[in-house]
């Protein structure tokens, strides 16, 4: 008898069996997460209906939906199943009544990411608008399985300023662990020294008023501003094989 952890459910769909564990290419699986989304939700493709597990939900979401069902939310107490397409954070996030989401890992999961590019450099991300805190931009990031866009080279700096000019945008990059050491927010590693001082105009970061923590691009260049200040923001896919 096999166990269904809360967090990692995985579907054959072909054969209508599953398995718990890793995924087998072999037979065609599709793979779903069970996500945390407080910022981001899925398009619901229909009305809910009732399913006796995660399982059936899943499969009889496939069913009806084949080519658009890309997530689902399933209710473990009430059985709700909701089958859903693609998630954004133009849409709601599940509510208690309708349960848990699951997404598959697929390159149609996320329809709101694109190629960015910029003369050498290429990126696959979405630009949002919407001016929130650091934090609440981080939050939104992860809920699209994504994080705030790294410059880790003078080519990645290139095309992030290329997109947000005129407008100050949060790149994910900060000292809130230890004052003075900026980490990346998709590896946690120090910025290299030399690009800080590349990227960053003469007496910056200066950490004004002891609360600068976050850093903003503000046209070609960068500084550190208070976490709470509320910027639009850029979330990437780093290593994703939707890129092309």
């Amino acid at each position: 008898m096999f166990l269904i952890t809360p967090l990692l459910v995985m579907f054959i769909f072909e054969r209508f069996k599953y398995v718990h564990g890793q995924a087998s290419t072999s037979f065609g699986a599709n793979l779903f997460k069970k996500k945390l989304a407080t910022t981001c939700g899925p398009v619901r493709l229909g009305p809910s209906w009732t399913q006796s597990s995660q399982i059936s939900c899943a499969v009889s979401c496939k069913e009806r939906y084949p080519k658009t069902c890309h997530s689902f939310i399933y209710n473990k107490i009430t059985h709700l199943c909701t089958p859903g397409s693609g998630v954004s954070t133009n849409q709601l996030p599940p509510s208690a009544k309708e349960g848990d989401l699951y997404v598959t890992d697929s390159c149609d999961s996320y329809p709101q990411f694109s190629i960015l590019s910029y003369k050498s450099s290429s990126t696959f991300a979405v630009h949002i608008p919407v001016p929130v805190s650091y934090t609440q931009a981080t939050v939104t990031c992860q809920c699209l399985d994504s994080h705030l866009y790294v410059a880790k080279t003078l080519e990645k700096f290139a095309l992030f300023s290329n997109l947000i000019n005129p407008n100050c945008t949060w790149l994910g990059l900060d000292d809130i662990q230890v004052e003075g050491q900026f980490l990346w927010s998709d590896d946690h590693q120090q910025i290299n020294p030399m690009l800080m001082r590349a990227l960053f105009p003469l007496n910056r970061p200066d950490n004004a008023l002891g609360y600068q923590n976050c850093v903003m691009g503000c046209g070609q260049g960068l500084d550190d501003d208070f976490c709470t200040q509320k910027n639009p923001f850029i979330c990437e896919k780093s290593n994703s094989l939707c890129r092309g």
